[in-house]
């Protein structure tokens, strides 16, 4: 027998994917091999109708709430504002942006 490495991963359980286990019958029926491995917990499928796909969207909004932050207000910070102490406001605003970036990397 053919074995069919795919190019991508099934997360999770085949049958949650419309027609596919009526794809892998009909490659199995051909004499070749379908071998899927279920995806680690620390990879987010971006398709459609997955489990992640609305917290991705929430996420992506998020990201670009503080990238439109840091874009419209450093340059503000660093022309008009005096420089800041752990007392200020901006700083924790700053520092939970921050943290936005990091876990976002």
């Amino acid at each position: 027998k053919k074995a069919l490495q795919p190019r991508g991963s099934v997360s999770g359980d085949p049958s949650r994917i419309p027609g596919l286990l009526e794809s892998i019958k009909q490659l199995e029926l051909r004499g070749i091999t379908v071998k899927y491995e279920r995806t680690p917990w620390y990879l987010i499928d971006p398709r459609p109708g997955s489990s992640a796909a609305g917290l991705l969207g929430a996420w992506d909004a998020i990201s670009m709430i503080a990238l439109v932050f840091t874009a419209l207000f450093t340059p503000f910070e660093v022309a008009f504002l005096p420089a800041g102490t752990t007392e200020d406001p901006y700083f924790y605003v700053n520092r939970a942006v921050d943290v936005v970036f990091g876990v976002d990397m």
